[in-house]
């Protein structure tokens, strides 16, 4: 049986993830950044290493390739990357940012940089070690 501490720690993750979310939302409309905040980690990515294949992609932001799919699909459509036939593997895409996607990517970085600082707002040194050790014990609960 699951404690009721747990269901409300449970509870309270659930809804600090779904306020983030919003803050983001909020943020980028506010801004014209027409991306989600799922797009964001696979355009930030993209920048920083100019050219990856979906494969890659889904490894530096920790997530399958397969949920990459829509979220690429419609950053293609709006224009923000573009991808080819890869030279090294004949099954993959390179992909890599048009000149709007960088601008985007570009406008969005500072608004980004201000959220993050927001959110560790008013958290010490010793919060933020206490959260990285419950965040590494997580991972390894689940591996």
């Amino acid at each position: 049986m699951v404690s009721e501490g747990f269901k409300l720690i449970a509870r309270s993750m659930d809804i600090a993830v779904k306020d983030v979310r919003q803050m983001y939302t909020k943020t980028f409309k506010k801004n014209d950044i027409d991306l989600t905040i799922e797009q964001w980690p696979i355009m930030a990515v993209i920048y920083d290493f100019k050219v990856l294949t979906q494969i890659e992609i889904a490894q530096k932001i920790m997530r399958f390739p397969q949920s990459l799919s829509a979220s690429i699909k419609l950053l293609i459509n709006k224009g923000y990357i573009a991808r080819t036939k890869s030279d090294k593997d004949f099954r993959s895409f390179d992909i890599y940012l048009t000149p709007k996607g960088k601008e985007m990517v570009e406008n969005a970085f500072p608004l980004v940089r201000r959220l993050r600082v927001k959110q560790w707002e008013n958290l010490s040194e010793e919060d933020y070690e206490q959260f990285m050790k419950i965040i590494s014990q997580i991972k390894k609960n689940v591996k």
